[in-house]
């Protein structure tokens, strides 16, 4: 069986810790432990050979070489074998010797003990995204992923917009591809019906080309194609292939010139794989304490265990009112976002669109809301974060709940 259809099978990226020791391989193993998306492997080195291939079967997406005692001694000997695989090292503190061979040998990252969990995790999810990136067979086109930091936000009424914005104002060919696999429903606000759905697309990616892939698509009049995840079959995140969205990600990147994923509020195998390979992550809150407290969870996320680097996500506040007692100010203070940009509130115009099955730009183009979201699309277009918000304002009392709610100092 190849690495590849080992992953497609089990969803799980490959792992593999070497060092020169059993214990000293095992105690690297148990830091991640709880991580269930990776197949974590050991293996001792002898004379110096580190091979990917391990078992002969399946090779490693990734290899984390612990030098031990034997510092750059282990790095001298390196197998070439391991040359086009990714690798993390874990060697002596300041030695510029050692620092450098592993940057010669191609190592990603250089880590030093003490080492936590925490601090592993983040290195080898930042490696897998950066692989996800340079492997992906599509690089013409830009990834924007939009996720909600809590339920009813309104990500998926950014994304919609947002993809058609994109089609009719930036004049871009467009997919949106729905990834809410159990209550997705994009193709209702466009009151669209699809005959295929994103399942089918995957069942059938490995017979995929960019034509056959316009297909699986719902076409709107405005020419925005839709890729819906209604299915009369109860999905399982989990049972769904990483590797096949990862290809027909690919594909539709090489078919479109831009490609909006709408994602659900949860990370996984799945989201991650998205989220890393983003060129843009649209992150959708809106004004109070709890908001506030789960975007600033889902940042958390997203930078420290996901990887992504903070320059590509926005935090894109929806439903903005300038009177809300909770301000930009406080928000920056609570969540630290490198950009930030507002969306009006607009009950009247939002809701009218979401019944209709009309997006903003057709029925309300001239309205605040929909000015804000043609400069979220006139960004992303461009391959820059999201403007950024006015000027910070004065600090209100509501700073003080904030901090008790944040747990800030």
């Amino acid at each position: 069986m190849s690495a590849q259809s080992e992953l497609t099978a089990s969803n799980r990226a490959i792992v593999l810790v070497a060092a020169p020791t059993l214990a000293a391989a095992e105690q690297v193993s148990a830091m991640l432990a709880a991580e269930r998306d990776l197949d974590v492997r050991t293996q001792v080195v002898i004379d110096g050979h580190i091979d990917p291939l391990g078992d002969g079967k399946s090779a490693a997406h990734l290899v984390i070489a612990d030098l031990g005692d034997r510092g750059g001694a282990l790095l001298n000997d390196w197998d070439l074998r391991g040359a086009n695989t990714p690798l993390i090292v874990i060697g002596p503190a300041n030695d510029p010797q050692t620092m450098r061979r592993a940057m010669q040998l191609g190592a990603r990252d250089y880590l030093s003990p003490p080492l936590t969990s925490e601090l592993l995790v983040s290195a080898i999810r930042q490696v897998l995204s950066e692989r996800i990136i340079s492997h992906a067979p599509g690089t013409g086109g830009k990834l924007t992923a939009v996720i909600t930091a809590k339920g009813g936000s309104g990500g998926s009424f950014v994304a919609c917009n947002l993809a058609h914005i994109l089609t009719v104002h930036q004049q871009r060919s467009v997919a949106l591809i729905d990834m809410d696999l159990q209550f997705g429903a994009l193709p209702l606000s466009l009151d669209l019906h699809s005959r295929d759905t994103l399942f089918d697309a995957i069942a059938a990616v490995d017979q995929l080309d960019p034509v056959a892939l316009t297909g699986y698509m719902t076409k709107h009049e405005s020419g925005l194609h839709v890729l819906g995840a209604i299915s009369d079959q109860l999905a399982i995140p989990s049972e769904v292939s990483v590797e096949a969205v990862h290809r027909l990600l690919g594909l539709a990147l090489q078919t479109y010139q831009h490609v909006v994923v709408d994602l659900p509020r949860q990370i996984d195998a799945l989201t991650t794989m998205v989220l890393g390979a983003a060129d843009n992550v649209l992150v959708v809150s809106q004004q109070s304490f709890s908001h506030l407290r789960d975007t600033k969870r889902m940042f958390e996320l997203l930078q420290g265990y996901v990887g992504v680097p903070p320059e590509r996500i926005s935090l894109v506040v929806n439903r903005y009112v300038e009177k809300n007692p909770i301000t930009t100010d406080d928000i920056r203070a609570a969540v630290r976002p490198q950009n930030l940009v507002l969306i009006p509130n607009d009950f009247v115009v939002a809701t009218e669109a979401q019944n209709l099955g009309v997006p903003v730009y057709e029925g309300a183009r001239n309205a605040p809301l929909t000015r804000a979201l043609c400069a979220i699309a006139e960004r992303v277009d461009a391959g820059v974060a999201a403007a950024d918000a006015p000027p910070r304002q004065a600090e209100r009392p509501v700073k003080r709940a904030l901090q008790r709610v944040l747990g800030m100092r």
